[in-house]
């Protein structure tokens, strides 16, 4: 069975997070793992007393949401319960290691430092190899019929496709291959042509297929582009994949990856190279 980490910090984001993937879990043949984590200064602060027996301590509500999830919803579920002297997205990321996929709520970015600096999730994202559902705490579950796949032309690219394919086998879906251009020429015309043969002959058990191709002359607008595709096609899923170029690249044509977490409004599947 496949393994679903599902952090949280039992916020509503969190937990509309869990009920999508359990139901992910049901049509993959998955069970959940939820990790509550808590920075080891944290847990000292809001340790209970003794004496305090009446109050409901979070393994006691971990253990309870544990049980409801997994009588609601058919799927094995347990709980995992840690502090930790590093940050919370490292202890995440360690957790990671023997999971097949990271479900994880976001309500945008909801202060100033994740401005800066990327929301808890985009920094996740970062730190493991493991693939990551970001699902927006205003977004419940529907079947995943129709997905844009982020295209470029890469091998890693392909990969990550791959790699997606076989996590979502218990689905049928249709699927969108998007590229974004710079500008239409030739040349590029040409590649996104054995673009389309390379895929089509990659492919098996997959509904229908097309290809799409939009243009922007700023690498900064790209994530803009592809809000404004998403909220066109009425697709189910935006999947993308995120490739770790080091802080130059970033600094100079931005992120893609962390602005769509920040505002995403529709579950995103970031993948990894």
């Amino acid at each position: 069975m496949r393994t679903i980490l599902v952090p949280t910090d039992l916020s509503d984001a969190a937990n509309n997070a869990l009920e999508y993937a359990a139901k992910i879990a049901l049509a993959i043949n998955g069970k959940l793992l939820i990790a509550n984590i808590k920075l080891a200064t944290d847990a000292e602060v809001t340790a209970e007393p003794l004496n305090c027996r009446y109050i409901r301590t979070t393994t006691d509500i971990l253990r309870d949401i544990s049980e409801s999830t997994q009588k609601t919803f058919s799927v094995p579920c347990n709980f995992v319960e840690k502090s930790t002297k590093q940050n919370l997205q490292k202890a995440i990321a360690k957790l990671s290691a023997e999971t097949d996929l990271i479900v994880m709520g976001t309500n945008g970015t909801d202060d100033t430092y994740q401005y800066f600096f990327g929301t808890n999730t985009y920094q996740v994202i970062k730190k493991t190899k493991c693939p990551v559902f970001v699902i927006p705490e205003a977004v419940s579950y529907k079947s995943i019929q129709k997905i844009v796949f982020a295209w470029d032309y890469t091998r890693d690219n392909k990969a990550a496709f791959l790699q997606m394919n076989n996590l979502l086998e218990g689905f049928s879906y249709d699927i969108i291959f998007l590229h974004i251009s710079h500008q239409k020429t030739i040349i590029s015309d040409d590649v996104f042509d054995a673009l389309k043969e390379e895929v089509c002959s990659s492919l098996n058990d997959v509904g229908n297929i097309q290809f799409k191709r939009i243009f922007s002359e700023e690498p900064e607008n790209f994530s803009d582009k592809l809000h404004e595709f998403m909220e066109d096609s009425n697709a189910d899923l935006l999947a993308i994949t995120y490739y770790d170029r080091g802080i130059i690249p970033n600094l100079f044509h931005g992120n893609i990856t962390r602005k769509l977490t920040e505002a995403v409004t529709y579950p995103l599947l970031v993948l990894h190279e």
